[in-house]
């Protein structure tokens, strides 16, 4: 048998798999990078190297899914009880929280899975809000005295459909003063092209830039390589569109952050 060892540290190294344009070639460089960096003789039912989100080590798990998870079919690892049982008593404790841990995020995923069916018409039922052409215009960081994380801000080139028929920016900005619940601050949605979905984003209530007509949304995109995909599409397409989704994240996110 050929050793290719070599030829798989060497696509490794350069991520020549891993940028690759097609998912199933992606999670195969994701795969090779498992194996290659593994001390053990873990088998196919191991966690890690699924995608770019699955890791041997739960802490390095990001609580919202990357595009390529959501879109990946690969069974996700938990174990069973009896697994957990036969683990070693001095090692039993931090397997029962790596797989609560696990456990608890696929149910988030799949309330986000149901969210994102709504959102692209799979599944029928009425939108909290749907923003469609979205175009860059530009990056938040707060200002030169007070900063913050760094901000998308994304022109809706169609406005806001709930704004259509308010046409002042004050009768605006009172409409979204009164409306908390409208675009609610730090609410989650999806960034979707051609039906694909790009990121996760929370948005940032800037209630002057959601006035002016048409209205500016300003988005935060947790995670960088997700951020990047988002800069790009925004040159190459104009069928960008942010949906909210009515997954209740904060139920989640304080408990999985806690394990």
């Amino acid at each position: 048998m050929p050793d290719v060892r070599g030829v798989a540290d060497r696509v490794t190294d350069n991520d020549t798999l891993i940028n690759s344009e097609s998912l199933e070639v992606r999670n195969l460089g994701h795969r090779i990078r498992h194996v290659l960096e593994s001390n053990s003789n873990n088998s196919a039912d191991s966690p890690g190297g699924r995608h770019d989100n699955d890791h041997a080590g739960f802490h390095k798990i990001k609580i919202l899914p990357t595009a390529d998870e959501f879109s990946s079919n690969a069974i996700p690892f938990y174990r069973r009880m009896s697994e957990v049982q036969s683990v070693e008593a001095d090692n039993r404790g931090l397997t029962h929280l790596d797989n609560q841990f696990r456990l608890l995020r696929e149910d988030l995923l799949a309330e986000l899975r149901s969210d994102f069916q709504i959102a692209t018409g799979a599944k029928k039922r009425r939108h909290k809000v749907v923003l469609k052409n979205l175009k860059f215009n530009g990056i938040d960081c707060g200002t030169v005295s007070r900063r913050k994380p760094c901000a998308l801000k994304l022109y809706c080139t169609d406005d806001i459909p709930q704004l259509h028929n308010i046409r002042s920016v004050a009768a605006r900005k009172k409409h979204i003063s009164d409306n908390k619940n409208f675009l609610k601050h730090q609410s989650l949605g999806c960034l979707i092209s051609n039906e694909n979905l790009l990121a996760f984003a929370t948005v940032e209530r800037v209630e002057d830039l959601l006035a002016q007509e048409p209205a500016t949304i300003v988005l935060r995109i947790a995670d960088a390589a997700s951020f990047n995909k988002v800069l790009s599409t925004c040159k190459t397409t104009q069928n960008l569109r942010f949906v909210q989704v009515d997954t209740a994240i904060f139920a989640y996110e304080p408990i999985l952050k806690r394990l």
